[in-house]
């Protein structure tokens, strides 16, 4: 059997391009590999008019391997110059696309493996490349995709929310339609340039979008004012309580080194009515023993009843009586909580209206620390075996 042709059908060649050679290289079990060769024609029959040839690329592709050897793809490609324009442009290959270094066929399939394994450094691992570079297949297939889907689609509400993607200060940013909860969009960082990215990955006109729900960090209150530019910004309500959640815990800390020990977390993060009988009584006992914990616990539930209010007038009241209670007890913690209140007052009241919240996407966000913890408990037993 005669092999240009064989790889030639396989690879769907057509002229002008056709296989040259296929090289079988053996350096040893480590180092075996298949290279195949193609050519170009470049008479006057397959060359663009008035355009001659400029000079060549020697261009390499990593492909999927051919049974267990390595293979690789090598190319010397023309380059045409446009007589009119002086414009050179290099000849595009059928199997790969402009400029990358994958063909089409490992792309797709590092594609599939990274849906698989959800983790970018284990495929390049799998793989032998560079995860940079496999980042770069994905990022770029992903901007295509979102592309395609978003084509003439508006979106009027939107949430953005960042979690952590492993150790360390890493993370990623997801970008979700709130009115159909589909997830859009997601990019590594925290910063400005993560809603940057997103509009230009999506090409979406961003002054179609209403609302937009985001938590307080100021790198995304930034980005948001910037890109959507005719939106009105939502506070998410779930940051808001957690929060308040944690100024509360430092007072409940305070309190249990004032008790020579600790005071159980539970014990004030449960509602009180799904408390047992012996739990409510040792709340009981406790608030009655520090009047500026009972006081604090108070304005922790009472707090939730912000999201009730009929309309911003009443919510805004509410917020500013709320964040002066808590600065009189002159903490530290709570008075730090009263000023980002403060800070942030019109954009936290604007769920009375906009309705909107981050819910959903902290779902997905869960769903991430889900994997992210099976991962981490995958290579702690590879690393006990």
């Amino acid at each position: 059997m005669q092999t240009a042709p064989f790889f030639t059908q396989l690879l769907g060649l057509s002229a002008p391009f056709s296989i040259s050679s296929v090289i079988y290289e053996d350096q040893g079990l480590a180092s075996q590999s298949v290279h195949l060769h193609i050519s170009v024609d470049t008479s006057l029959n397959y060359r663009p008019e008035n355009t001659p040839i400029k000079d060549y690329q020697e261009r390499t592709w990593q492909h999927l391997h051919l049974f267990q050897y390595p293979c690789y793809i090598h190319c010397k490609v023309p380059k045409y110059e446009h007589k009119n324009t002086k414009k050179v442009e290099t000849l595009a290959v059928p199997w790969a696309n402009t400029g990358a270094g994958f063909p089409l066929l490992f792309e797709a399939y590092a594609i599939e493996l990274v849906k698989i394994y959800g983790c970018v450094a284990e495929v390049a691992q799998e793989l032998k490349i560079y995860p940079q570079r496999l980042w770069h297949i994905t990022e770029t297939q992903g901007k295509k995709t979102l592309r395609e889907e978003l084509k003439d689609k508006k979106m009027h509400k939107i949430g953005v929310d960042e979690t952590s993607q492993k150790k360390g200060p890493s993370y990623i940013t997801s970008f979700m339609d709130l009115e159909t909860g589909e997830l859009l969009y997601v990019v590594e960082g925290k910063d400005v340039a993560t809603v940057h990215k997103f509009a230009e990955a999506s090409n979406l006109d961003t002054k179609d979008s209403k609302e937009i729900s985001i938590d307080m960090s100021p790198a995304f209150i930034a980005g948001a004012k910037a890109v959507f530019t005719e939106a009105k910004i939502t506070v998410d309500k779930f940051h808001v309580s957690q929060l308040g959640q944690k100024a509360f815990d430092s007072i409940r800390k305070y309190m249990g080194r004032k008790e020579k020990g600790t005071i159980h977390k539970g014990l004030f993060f449960k509602e009180y009515q799904e408390l047992t009988r012996e739990e409510k009584q040792l709340v009981d006992d406790l608030l009655l023993k520090y009047p500026l914990l009972d006081k604090v616990y108070q304005l922790k539930n009472n707090f939730q009843n912000l999201w009730k209010q009929e309309d911003k007038l009443q919510a805004s009241a509410f917020l500013s009586y709320w964040t002066d209670a808590i600065r009189e007890f002159k903490k530290k913690a709570l008075t730090t909580l009263a000023n980002t209140l403060d800070k942030h007052h019109q954009k936290i009241i604007e769920v009375i209206d906009s309705k909107i919240t981050n819910a959903i996407l902290e779902g997905f966000n869960a769903k991430v620390q889900t994997m992210k913890k099976k991962q981490e408990d995958i290579k702690m037993s590879i690393i006990s075996y």
